[in-house]
């Protein structure tokens, strides 16, 4: 049960990283009509998305759509996370 209770600890996290993320990068319209992409000054934004292993099939997808995004909304991104984890979930200190 408490392997359970952290997956859903960590699904929750990440949706509401991808959320906050997301909102940070989307389009809107200041009080003149012209849209700007959150950004100040022509500076490009840079977002970096922390989650599980890459071995996870989950993971993996996510990094392919924060990969995907950036481009999209020309964002820099960097993608982190631990090269393994031990069978609790926690990173390991290798």
């Amino acid at each position: 049960m408490p392997r359970l209770r952290s997956s859903r600890i960590a699904l929750i996290a990440t949706v509401v990283a991808t959320t906050a993320v997301t909102a940070a990068c989307t389009k809107r319209t200041d009080s003149t009509g012209s849209a700007n992409s959150g950004g100040s000054s022509g500076r490009k934004l840079s977002v970096v998305v922390v989650s599980g292993p890459l071995s996870d099939p989950f993971f993996g997808a996510m990094k392919t759509g924060a990969d995907n995004a950036g481009k999209e909304l020309n964002v820099s991104t960097e993608y982190l996370s631990p090269t393994s984890t031990d069978a609790s979930g926690r990173p390991s200190s290798e």
